[in-house]
């Protein structure tokens, strides 16, 4: 009971957690990400490029995605529906497919690892129980995760799994595959499956939406 119990009482409050509730811890989440490496980037031109991509990546029911300094994983996932994105996926490749490519792989790792339950698991049980009984959680567990998401490697997602999304919003694996490893050496597996290796694929965004999407993070 001592190893079963918090692991079924962590499961068991994520599982009751209505939607409105995940949504307040991630933007809580999000605004301690932002204390601690810079401001969501919100220019307003830009912020209209990133939803039509996103939607034309992750559906009409997109994530809510916020681009914050280069000083922050490639990508992380929150509760609520929220990804968090590094400005450098933007601003330092030439075609928006590799932000693009980046978005599906977190949204297959958001999938598998649910960012509500990674958070309550860090946290602990008594953070937990507060939750479950009042829908409460304090500042502390949300700072502590924070820079925990900061400073950790993202969990390993397996091909199989990037490469349903990829198949699903009908777009190449290679440009977020060269993107990742420019030799393929390592990414060999996403290239060779590539769901739309010979498929004509139309532009993701517009010239002018994608200089928009560029300059996000100016003013």
């Amino acid at each position: 009971a001592v190893f079963w119990l918090p692991g079924a009482l962590t499961r068991q409050t994520v599982a009751l957690l209505p939607p409105a509730s995940r949504e307040a811890i991630g933007n809580r989440l999000l605004q301690e990400i932002g204390r601690l490496a810079g401001p969501i980037c919100t220019n307003p031109r830009g912020s209209l490029a990133l939803g039509r991509l996103a939607r034309r990546a992750l559906g009409d029911s997109a994530p809510r995605i916020a681009v914050l300094p280069s000083s922050i994983p490639d990508t992380l996932a929150l509760p609520g529906r929220i990804l968090v994105v590094n400005a450098a996926l933007v601003e330092d490749h030439e075609t928006p497919e590799v932000l693009a490519g980046y978005l599906l792989a977190e949204q297959a790792r958001r999938i598998e690892v649910d960012p509500m339950l990674s958070l309550l698991d860090e946290a602990g049980l008594a953070v937990t129980l507060r939750l479950l009984t009042t829908g409460q959680i304090d500042a502390a567990p949300l700072h502590a995760h924070a820079a925990s998401l900061l400073s950790r490697e993202a969990a390993p997602i397996s091909d199989s799994a990037v490469l349903a999304q990829f198949e699903a919003a009908g777009l190449s694996t290679e440009p977020y595959a060269y993107a990742r490893d420019i030799s393929g050496e390592t990414v060999i597996g996403l290239i060779e499956a590539n769901p739309q290796r010979d498929a004509a694929i139309a532009p993701l965004l517009s010239d002018a939406d994608w200089v928009s999407l560029q300059d996000i993070c100016g003013r």
